[in-house]
């Protein structure tokens, strides 16, 4: 399905459909049950490696230790856009 005339039915936009007055949600817009979110089962475990670093290491009295965790500081940021 890589183009629009694919589509097996019209696209129709939210606002238009909010402005019809429908009482319901049409059915093609509804996952059916084994496609939808639960809340009694947990998610899978990810497997995401958020990169740790020490902040103690920027008060090391050694510039190139406060360089060093600076640099990753700035690549988690950059790559990840968080550390802890």
């Amino acid at each position: 399905m890589n183009s629009l005339q694919s589509w097996p039915e019209p696209i129709i936009r939210v606002q238009s459909l909010s402005d019809s007055g429908l009482t319901f949600i049409p059915d093609q817009y509804v996952k059916p049950l084994a496609d939808r979110p639960s809340i009694t089962e947990p998610p899978p475990p990810a497997e995401i490696n958020i990169p740790v670093i020490d902040l103690s290491q920027l008060f090391s009295p050694d510039r190139s230790i406060r360089s060093a965790t600076a640099r990753l500081i700035s690549r988690a940021c950059r790559e990840w856009g968080s550390f802890k």
